[in-house]
C-alpha cells in the first residue's frame, strides 16, 4: 500500500464514529440496528444513492425554474 493513502477501512471508522455521535444527540428519535450482509448493502447503499441524485435534480430543476420565472419578470 502506497504510504499517501490511508489504511483500508479508515473511512468507513470515521464515518461509524461521527454517525454514532449523531445518533447519541438525537434523543427523540426511536433507533434500530442491526448487521445487514455484503448482498444488502450494495443494495441498500445504491437506493440511497439514487434517492439522493433523484432528490438533487429535482431541487436543481425546480431552482431553475424559479431562476428563469425571475429573469422573464426582469426583462
Amino acid at each position: 500500500m502506497n504510504k499517501k493513502n490511508l489504511s483500508e477501512g479508515i473511512y468507513e471508522a470515521i464515518i461509524n464514529e461521527q454517525v454514532n455521535k449523531l445518533l447519541q444527540s438525537k434523543v427523540d428519535y426511536n433507533i434500530e440496528r442491526q448487521n445487514i450482509n455484503h448482498a444488502e448493502s450494495s443494495l441498500i447503499l445504491s437506493s440511497y444513492i439514487g434517492y439522493l441524485v433523484r432528490a438533487g435534480l429535482e431541487y436543481i430543476h425546480k431552482n431553475e425554474d424559479k431562476n428563469n420565472e425571475n429573469i422573464g419578470k426582469k426583462n
